[in-house]
């Protein structure tokens, strides 16, 4: 089954949306979406399943092997099915997909160029300490110069501690690559929640578009073991999509929802208390959009502090290093000219 990003499948949604808007067909929605998006490989894809649909093949049957599009993508289709509108329920799971989406380009946009800066600034602090401070510090110890403190700790860190940051780096991106080989999308989305900073902002992201996708098809009147088997087979986030479909089995074990989730907490525990009160109300949907706005709302906030301090802390590093600069190369220069003089 073909992969793509979940970029393009909001980008798809945008599409989808206006299209169902319109009151046309699935078939002619997903042209609409085909021609909208910029991906060659997506655009054949779309066209492909709307022209089988225009033909009179059921959408069941095209997706029900070697489906030529994205597994979340292929999987929300697959449970729209279930609601009997499919070109709407496709608008409405994709656009949940795409306020998710929008937060993290936010994000995203807002530290790349402090992290481009750090960056830049640490590729010129490597440059300088392996090609240049260790045959100054070689050549002014053979001139017997006696160094300033300072300047011998910048030469230690060059000499040391720049190997283990390139050791510590490397293999933090050969552990990441062997998560993602080894543990598949589950296993890299659990390794992302758990990041620091960063990993609530992933899980929470997640969570909540789990809870809105789940109250979508629960307003359809879609049971809820089947209502979240589906939604594990829609959303991208794959950790949480695993979890769904464990919910799935323990709901239909018996167990009321809240109590699933309580025992094995791989959602935020905050949202318990609310998903409990909509069971025991009979109004879990609108319970569950509640919780979805609540991760929502901590989201963005943490999103807010992370944008504040981010720059800061960036612009902190790069003073340190440009300080280190100085101090390991300029001071040193300035102390063999004066030795020359």
């Amino acid at each position: 089954m073909a992969n793509y990003s979940s970029s393009h499948d909001a980008n798809v949604a945008r599409e989808l949306t206006q299209a169902t808007r319109s009151g046309v067909q699935l078939g002619e929605a997903l042209m609409a979406a085909a021609e909208g998006t910029s991906q060659r490989r997506l655009k054949r894809s779309l066209r492909s399943v709307a022209e089988r649909i225009n033909r009179g093949e059921p959408l069941e049957q095209i997706l029900s092997k070697d489906a030529p599009l994205s597994a979340p993508l292929a999987g929300l289709m697959q449970s729209s099915l279930v609601t009997g509108q499919p070109a709407l329920a496709i608008s409405q799971w994709l656009f949940i997909r795409e306020q998710a989406l929008s937060q993290w380009k936010n994000v995203l946009a807002a530290l790349y160029y402090p992290l481009a800066s750090l960056l830049a600034t640490y590729m010129v602090f490597l440059f300088l300490s392996i090609g240049l401070m260790a045959d100054m510090r070689q050549m002014l110890l053979e001139m017997g110069l006696t160094l300033p403190q300072g300047t011998q700790m910048v030469f230690w860190i060059t000499q040391y501690g720049v190997p283990t940051t390139l050791v510590l780096l490397g293999t933090m991106v050969l552990a990441m690559i062997l998560i993602r080989l080894i543990g598949g999308r589950s296993g890299w989305s659990s390794f992302v929640s758990n990041v620091p900073v960063f990993g609530p902002l992933w899980h929470w992201s997640g969570s909540s578009e789990f809870l809105r996708a789940l109250a979508l098809l629960l307003d359809q009147h879609i049971p809820l073991p089947q209502a979240l088997q589906l939604t594990g087979e829609g959303i991208a986030d794959a950790a949480i999509a695993r979890h769904a479909k464990k919910l799935s089995g323990r709901v239909e074990q018996g167990a009321m929802l809240a109590q699933a989730m309580q025992s094995s907490p791989e959602l935020p525990a905050s949202i318990f208390p609310l998903v409990r009160q909509g069971e025991r109300n009979g109004t879990l949907p609108e319970s569950l959009r509640a919780a979805a706005e609540m991760l929502e709302s901590r989201l963005q906030a943490q999103a807010n502090m992370v944008l504040q301090l981010a720059p800061t802390i960036v612009f902190l590093i790069i003073a340190a290093m440009a300080v280190m600069i100085v101090a390991g190369f300029v001071v040193p220069l300035m102390s063999l000219i004066q030795g020359l003089t």
